[in-house]
């Protein structure tokens, strides 16, 4: 999907897919490769040559990756933008929305559990613009924007000088 962009001095930040899928491919691998021999000595089952335990390992973590990722309401959908325009938000599933930089009476980014998300509180509800009409809004938690960033590119750090060379908040 492109993204145009509505202002000058835009950053674009969204997951990339390969890097994404690779990593999780990766966890869902060294998961198995632990857990796999565990059940078989816990059900006393014979034991399979290391080759077979590495190729299903690989088998069954690229399948489980590359389905999340196609899943609708996966972190692999975010995007943000920031520019001298505003901030525009894409979440998992949602619609886009941009909201002027007068309009953000908040915005941070933080670790939250194993996660780290960008939290954005808008002045008011009424003054979020909406791209399209057809998912909804990305998920709201006490008056703010909340989305999952620790997939996007260039990465959080980026982000965050963004988000404080825009806003002057983050």
């Amino acid at each position: 999907m492109a993204v145009a962009a509505p202002a000058s001095g835009a950053a674009l930040f969204r997951v990339s897919w390969v890097l994404s899928i690779v990593r999780l491919s990766g966890i869902f691998w060294l998961v198995y490769l632990v857990i796999q021999p565990l059940v078989g000595l816990a059900l006393g089952a014979e034991r399979d040559p290391w080759w077979v335990l590495l190729l299903q390992g690989a088998i069954y973590s690229a399948l489980a990756a590359g389905g999340m990722a196609l899943l609708p309401r996966s972190p692999f959908h975010n995007w943000v933008r920031i520019s001298d325009g505003g901030l525009e938000l894409c979440a998992a599933g949602s619609d886009p929305i941009l909201l002027a930089w007068p309009d953000v009476a908040s915005v941070e980014v933080r670790r939250q559990g194993l996660r780290t998300v960008l939290r954005v509180t808008p002045v008011e509800m009424s003054r979020v613009q909406r791209a399209d009409v057809h998912y909804g809004l990305p998920r709201v938690r006490n008056g703010a924007f909340i989305a999952d960033v620790g997939l996007l590119r260039p990465g959080v750090d980026v982000l965050r000088r963004a988000l404080a060379a825009h806003s002057g908040r983050a």
